[in-house]
């Protein structure tokens, strides 16, 4: 018989995944200490960092069965956060959540995941900025319109809506402030690394 051909799955690193909790039985989300609500918070951010706090609420509510983050679940979720982040086991940058220390390496495509995490205000600054410096320099020198285009599709897009649009937009120009990337009105490269003088 002849070889059936093995189309290889997409690796798991590349595909965003959502962590499911374990919950303590019979218990009610707003009646666990802030200490319990950050052991399941310290989860998430583990599996998914960097994490939106919006996310990391969603992952603990659902787990408990609850179809609505309200303001009280969203800041008991905050708190414990803050709490895990006084004891250095989160990191904080802006409304997303890492482990102190541990590297993004790879682009997550959220083409299979629940629509609130394919909004553009729930992907990290970090995942932003390694997506256009590898597309920028998988490809030496490109337009912005084409980066655009181009850091969308890693992530699982199909078309840059607007926010996408500004968020990438946003990035870019970050990266060109701190020097990273340089334009020259037309295309963008990746600044000359230093060469080390013998």
């Amino acid at each position: 018989t002849a070889p059936t051909e093995v189309i290889p799955e997409p690796s798991a690193a590349d595909e965003y995944r959502e962590c499911s909790l374990t919950v303590p039985y019979r218990r009610n989300l707003l009646d666990l200490s802030v200490g319990e609500v950050g052991r399941l918070a310290l989860t998430v951010v583990e599996a998914e960092g960097p994490v939106h706090t919006e996310e990391v609420a969603r992952r603990i509510r659902e787990a408990f069965g609850l179809q609505k983050t309200g303001s009280r679940i969203l800041k008991h979720v905050r708190d414990s956060l803050m709490l895990n982040s006084r004891s250095n086991l989160v990191r904080r940058e802006q409304e997303f959540w890492t482990i102190p220390g541990r590297q993004l390496t790879e682009i997550r495509t959220r083409r299979s995941v629940a629509i609130p995490l394919r909004r553009a205000s729930m992907i990290s600054p970090t995942e932003y900025q390694l997506a256009i410096v590898t597309i920028i320099q998988e490809t030496v020198a490109i337009s912005p319109d084409d980066l655009g285009v181009e850091t969308a599709r890693r992530f699982g897009f199909d078309r840059t809506g607007p926010d996408l649009k500004q968020e990438i937009s946003r990035q870019i120009s970050a990266l060109i402030k701190v020097g990273r990337v340089i334009s020259d009105g037309n295309s963008l490269q990746m600044t000359a690394e230093p060469t080390l003088s013998s």
